[in-house]
């Protein structure tokens, strides 16, 4: 039924602009029509994507370039007059890679000018790899002038490097730090790196942003999604497109669940589950935000860590605060949580009031005890001869270490393992820990 209305309103999108039917207009477009054909023999992946576009020349001067709503691809005739059928598909390529790596939605955010700076850096060099390993006569932007480093790094890394850059000049200068960066600054930051201050194509792109409405916007990102899909899987195999160009779009049509991802879905399957809206949750009510609270008078979670020497200290925290993180929002909770090596080295517990409310939270100026052998034994005799029965059990581990036997403790709690490593355990569920690197 979603894809129904989908189509309906793809079929009922009315341009916000005036179709150029001049005699410029219609010889530009021819033009136009040829770079794209051409991109189809010698670029497969890029013409497939534009082939899916109607060629709509305007003479309008909110677009000044080429950009892309829904379905048409919008130029500006006069904007081609100068330009060689070589240097168009530059151009369309160019436009595709800002569509393909979100550049506009990912720049929230951020310094504009700076933001833009990089896009263009990233997206020519990305041209310029295309260019030397297929040698096709088109025409992009010179490179020369980026440095070299520039070649390994993402959009963000660019955009850092070249904001801190702005962020220097700033404080080398009378202009003080923390507000808009000055246009000479900038000018000197895109002068350095031979980019324009401002990438036309991008002002094109969110001048149709302004003019489309928020469902138009997402229809035409589920419909960009879909043609790259197809487009991808038609020519990935063509060796064509450069690793760095693959790697992203992998990433983008099969994004990876991270651990923290994975943790929140246990945590909210496991014990969030008896909620209700009356009372809400008066602590989350304080922030503005309406969250259910629990039946249950509290909630008791045990997180171990396996502190045997395997498993760093800024893991262990940063385990621990997403844990603690994900928990703080329930209305009452307590949180065992134990150090454990080849015996419980620390045990700390903490109750309410010690979550987003600025509070000490557990993992703050704490270290973690052991740094021993390993046994995962000792936190369930612990748990047993105390007569608890967590919700749930969380345990931090590599898995290399001698394993209880459910029979022999009585487990009838649920228990995560976040592994570390490959090690499957014998009973309960496990997430696979991948830090950011």
């Amino acid at each position: 039924m979603d894809d129904l209305i989908s189509m309906q309103k793809f079929l009922d999108w009315k341009s916000p602009f005036t179709k150029d039917t001049s005699p410029e207009g219609e010889f530009q477009a021819t033009r136009m029509s040829e770079a794209r054909g051409n991109l189809f023999l010698d670029m497969p992946f890029f013409g497939y994507i534009l082939g899916h576009f109607e060629i709509y020349p305007v003479d309008d001067p909110r677009i000044q370039t080429i950009s892309v709503d829904v379905r048409n691809l919008y130029f500006n005739p006069s904007y081609l007059e100068t330009k060689p059928i070589p240097e168009i598909k530059g151009l369309l390529m160019h436009l595709v890679l800002h569509l393909i790596m979100k550049h506009i939605p990912r720049g929230n955010g951020r310094d504009p000018n700076v933001w833009s700076m990089s896009a263009d850096i990233s997206s020519n060099l990305m041209l310029d790899d295309i260019k030397r390993e297929n040698r096709y006569e088109w025409i992009i932007p010179d490179v020369s002038k980026y440095r070299m480093e520039f070649r390994d790094l993402s959009t963000d890394e660019i955009y850092s490097i070249l904001y801190e850059e702005a962020q220097e000049e700033m404080s080398n200068s009378e202009e003080q730090g923390g507000q808009s960066i000055p246009k000479d600054i900038l000018e000197k930051i895109a002068n350095r790196h031979g980019v324009p201050l401002e990438c036309d194509f991008n002002k094109s792109l969110e001048e149709l942003e302004v003019l489309m409405s928020s469902e138009m916007m997402e229809l035409q990102q589920e419909r960009l999604e879909g043609i790259l899909r197809s487009s991808y899987e038609l020519n990935r195999d063509r060796g064509t497109l450069p690793a760095g160009l693959k790697e992203f779009i992998e990433s983008t049509l099969n994004p990876k669940i991270t651990w923290e991802t994975l943790l929140e879905h246990f945590i909210q399957k496991t014990i969030m589950v008896d909620w209700k809206w009356n009372p809400p949750n008066k602590r989350m009510m304080s922030y503005n935000y309406h969250f259910p609270s629990t039946d249950k008078e509290f909630i008791d979670v045990v997180v171990a860590v396996d502190t045997s020497g395997s498993i760093n200290s800024t893991e262990l925290s940063n385990f621990v605060s997403e844990v603690y993180g994900i928990l703080s929002t329930v209305s009452s909770m307590r949180l065992t949580l134990i150090d454990c090596d080849a015996k419980v080295q620390q045990v700390s517990i903490f109750e309410n009031g010690e979550s987003i409310d600025g509070a000490k939270l557990p993992w703050e100026g704490r270290e973690f005890m052991g740094r021993g052998g390993t046994s995962f034994i000792p936190v369930f005799e612990y748990l047993t001869n105390k007569g608890a029965q967590p919700d749930l059990l969380i345990y931090f581990t590599d898995g290399y270490g001698a394993f209880p036997s459910e029979e022999d403790f009585a487990i009838d709690y649920p228990v995560l393992w976040v592994m570390t490593t490959d090690v499957i355990p014998p009973f309960g569920e496990f997430i696979r820990y991948e830090p950011d690197n």
